[in-house]
């Protein structure tokens, strides 16, 4: 059997105020311990009772898969390894009650229980396909297949409940809206909405290949493309358009109507109700590396910013960078905040879990 070690980062004892109850006023973004695995680690997904789940490729002495469970505290397993699992796609695996589900790169959905037994293997579209990560809304997911469906699926039973045909290729997973409706982007440029039977909603048409999308709390839609950020109305009426140099390539929702716009410029920009821009950050002056994953929003109006060479930006509520935190490498995927506080991302062969300081 593959071996797998944790680890923990050497820190200096008090380094952080949420570690020891202390106060500081130099904000950081440092590593408080790592997962080490002898194989790819997904992106994580949040469990119950403090776990991050994380699927590994190639684990075992068969090149197969595994998934593990770790406290969020500390790099300690909690379930698993669990080896003798299909190969997982570079895509977050998912807690549905005890259960876990993952998809596989040919779009499989894989159910299996803490044990490691195999519960379910079904298939998400109609043939292989390229599967994006699953959104989820109590026990309900939904992913998105290169075969042109929108797929939505009974987790805790791991059943497909319907089908969508797209008649174009989705650009990214799909969100879940009010009632169990959802939205999706595709590469003709439209974004569109379905209510929990599968009826269109909503239609939108971007000006080129769409990416996201998000849904503010005011019902509006914001999706972008490559020629900047649009939102739209409930009805489809045009809300506001931001122009940018380069393809934005999602978007994330906050308060207020407001939202995070991040793309392939090296830029991230915050930008109001009425798309006005209320600051920009640009992860370097030249030659800036792309960000194409999602900031994380974090407390006080502070952000997280994961760019394309590995580094970990921490931004100001007015958007200037506060601290920098070099990962080494780019992350494998979308990076998440845990209930503890940290932020986990996996990076390589590691999952890392990462401190963040704020100014007082």
């Amino acid at each position: 059997m593959t071996s797998f070690r944790a680890s923990f980062s050497v820190l200096l004892a008090c380094a952080s105020a949420w570690a020891c109850g202390g106060s500081t006023t130099t904000p950081t973004v440092e590593e408080r311990w790592r997962y080490e695995a002898e194989s790819t680690v997904s992106p994580p997904g949040l469990g119950p009772e403090e776990r991050v789940v994380i699927a590994l490729t190639g684990a075992g002495g068969d090149g197969g898969g595994a998934v593990v469970t770790v406290n969020e505290r500390g790099p300690q397993a909690v379930e698993g390894p669990l080896t003798g699992q299909a190969l997982a796609a570079p895509v977050a695996p998912v807690f549905v009650g005890p259960r876990i589900l993952f998809l596989t790169p040919i779009g499989r959905v894989v159910q299996i229980d803490l044990a490691g037994q195999e519960l379910a293997n079904l298939s998400l579209a109609d043939g292989p396909s390229t599967p994006s990560g699953f959104t989820q809304q109590s026990t309900q997911l939904a992913s998105a297949a290169s075969t042109g469906q929108l797929v939505i699926l009974e987790g805790v039973e791991a059943a497909v409940l319907r089908r969508i045909e797209l008649g174009s290729v989705p650009t990214s997973a799909p969100i879940f809206g009010p009632n169990l409706s959802l939205y999706v982007a595709t590469d003709d440029g439209q974004v569109r909405g379905f209510d929990a039977a599968g009826q269109v909603i909503f239609r939108a048409n971007m000006s080129g290949l769409a990416s996201g999308p998000s849904l503010r709390s005011d019902g509006v839609v914001v999706a972008g493309d490559g020629s900047g950020v649009s939102a739209f109305a409930a009805n489809g009426a045009p809300v506001f358009q931001r122009p940018r140099p380069a393809r934005v390539v999602g978007t994330v929702p906050l308060e207020a109507g407001q939202i995070l716009a991040y793309g392939e410029d090296g830029a991230v920009e915050r930008l109001d109700e009425m798309g006005a821009l209320v600051w920009r950050f640009q992860t370097k002056e030249t030659n800036p590396p792309p960000v194409y994953l999602p900031p994380i929003p974090l407390a006080g109006n502070h952000t997280l910013v994961f760019d394309d060479s590995g580094a970990v930006h921490l931004v100001s509520p007015e958007g200037l960078g506060l601290a920098t935190h070099e990962l080494g490498e780019r992350p494998n995927g979308p990076a998440i905040l845990g209930s503890t506080g940290l932020v986990f991302v996996s990076v390589g062969n590691t999952l890392r879990a990462l401190g963040i300081v704020l100014p007082d």
